[in-house]
């Protein structure tokens, strides 16, 4: 799966932004009264190839890949996981779960009811499994 981040050194910078490795309150997953999150209700933003970032984060550097790439060039384009990996319902870490919601988009959900900041938490624990993946094909 694939995100264009900011880059912190050689992996993605963490934080609460659409350019960080972590989710945003409410826009990408609803808090509750108590401050938990839920299994579908969205999450952290991925795609399957590199080719389906939407093409105002795709970095300039990577027209080549879309003509339209207006994204800032100093974005990164993130890989988790191996090249072509099955973009499909499954566990990305203990307490993430890869959910898909159509054939170019899905979320890195909390996995169980948990508090947001544990899901925060557990988001940025991934920081070093991404890897630069612009040069995947």
């Amino acid at each position: 799966m694939y995100r264009a981040m900011k880059a912190d050194g050689t992996f993605p910078r963490t934080g609460a932004s659409a350019m960080a490795l972590g989710a945003r309150t409410p826009n990408d997953i609803p808090v509750d009264a108590q401050g938990r999150v839920r299994p579908g209700t969205g999450g952290m933003s991925v795609r399957p190839r590199i080719t389906d970032i939407p093409a105002m984060f795709l970095p300039r550097r990577l027209k080549h890949l879309n003509r339209n790439a207006g994204g800032s060039e100093s974005t990164v384009v993130f890989r988790f996981g191996a090249v072509n990996a099955s973009f499909a319902a499954a566990p990305v870490a203990p307490a993430l779960v890869l959910k898909p919601d159509a054939d170019n988009h899905g979320n890195v959900e909390p996995r169980h009811e948990m508090g947001f900041d544990a899901y925060q938490a557990a988001l940025h624990a991934t920081r070093e499994g991404w890897r630069n993946g612009e040069s995947d094909r």
